[in-house]
């Protein structure tokens, strides 16, 4: 069994000023709305493991390859990766761009050959072939995932682990590159292995205040922030209002230098910190569960068929602002309700509720929506999204401005 052993002294200690951006996340690519994994793919370019072209596309929908995958892998183990021997070798990967990486992770065990000499870098991975090698890479036992229920054991402990989180695709057909940075930033959420005890048993690596931290956090020298998004520039759940341009608020954290989006709001959120600077851009958090229902009656009716229940404190907002429970009762047919668990104990903590109006989209630039036989301008309820004339769409205004999906 190959394992990845990190060794990192985390700091614990939480920031009490505005923790400022990282110029790096200025970067925005001429095919943002294309983007679905924003959150993502946006860490991974911070992190330096994945870029555009230069042609200022980053062509989410376009399959990785063989070789781009092996030069990924290889980041997740070190930034410069060193070859310990000549043993492994591909006829076909002489001189090619990603030739040190594929063999570093040759060596590690987590690609391999096709029995033939060749490696065959220009070929498409799947989504479990992507999956079975960040598997590996993480600790997993290679053995596990040979012979004729391969696929079956690599889809079980990619589930069970957490890599298939929020992943509707095949996985046995090739892999996007939006997915694929999906997957691996779902990999690294795993808590980072430092070593063994004597009798087998494995030892984490551990923060300041002797927390686990995960792979991410280990590998990358970053500091993880979680909680829910209770303000940005779009709203502000505790005033009404809203707060600076490209500040964040999380419950129970400080101000962060990192501008967020309406749909983010409410949301219960990761953020991370290198060097004092926010890394990427707020990520939804694997840790916490959010339903959204259409009516009362399928929040009702959730909580008689399963052990969720909305708690009894629970935080209720009503188009962003801070409401009665009793609003829940009254709202028009054209309403969503957001819930939120965040701490796994099967109780909703938060409730959103919002209702919005039925327009159509008079112009794109600016933006400008028809409303009630009036024209208003408005911005995307999640960042990069585009629209086009014609276009019917659900609004919703909130301190003051309009906001469309």
């Amino acid at each position: 069994m190959r394992r990845m052993f990190i060794t990192l002294l985390l700091l614990g200690c939480l920031l009490s000023a505005v923790i400022p951006a990282a110029s790096a996340k200025e970067q925005a690519f001429r095919d943002l709305n294309a983007i679905e994994n924003r959150s993502q793919v946006m860490l991974l370019v911070d992190l330096g493991m994945i870029s555009g072209y230069s042609d200022g596309t980053f062509r989410p929908q376009a399959t990785i390859t063989r070789a781009e995958t092996a030069k990924l892998i290889s980041l997740l183990y070190t930034d410069t990766p060193q070859l310990q021997d000549a043993a492994v070798t591909f006829t076909d990967v002489t001189g090619h761009w990603a030739e040190s990486a594929i063999l570093f992770c040759a060596q590690q065990g987590v690609v391999a050959g096709d029995g033939n000499g060749f490696f065959r870098p220009s070929d498409p991975v799947t989504a479990r072939e992507l999956a079975k090698m960040l598997l590996i890479a993480l600790g997993s036992d290679s053995n596990r995932y040979t012979g004729e229920t391969w696929a079956e054991q690599v889809d079980a402990d990619a589930k069970s682990q957490g890599i298939y989180t929020r992943f509707s695709a095949d996985p046995a057909l090739p892999v996007n590159r939006d997915n694929a940075c999906l997957l691996i930033y779902n990999a690294m959420q795993s808590w980072a292995i430092d070593g063994y005890s004597e009798d087998g048993t494995v030892v984490y690596v551990m923060d300041a205040l002797r927390n686990p931290v995960s792979f991410l956090e280990a590998r990358f020298d970053v500091v993880r922030y979680t909680g829910v998004v209770t303000g940005n520039a779009c709203a502000d759940l505790l005033t009404g209002g809203v707060l600076e341009s490209g500040v964040t608020k999380l419950q129970g954290h400080t101000a962060f230098q990192v501008s967020s989006d309406l749909s983010l709001v409410g949301q219960c959120v990761d953020i991370y910190v290198r060097n004092n600077q926010v890394v990427g851009t707020p990520c939804v958090s694997t840790s916490a569960v959010s339903y959204t229902f259409q009516s009362l009656k399928e929040l009702k009716d959730l909580c008689q068929l399963t052990d969720y229940q909305v708690s009894a404190d629970a935080a209720v907002y009503y188009n962003y602002a801070a409401a009665e429970a009793a609003v829940l009762d009254t709202l028009p047919e054209n309403s969503t309700i957001t819930v939120l668990d965040q701490d796994g104990d099967h109780q909703f903590e938060e409730v959103l509720a919002v209702t919005y109006e039925t327009a159509v989209v008079e112009a794109v630039a600016p933006l400008t929506i028809r409303l009630s036989g009036s024209a208003v301008e408005a911005a995307p309820a999640r960042s990069g999204d585009s629209f086009t004339k014609g276009q019917s769409v659900r609004a919703v205004q909130v301190a003051g401005k309009w906001y469309i999906q």
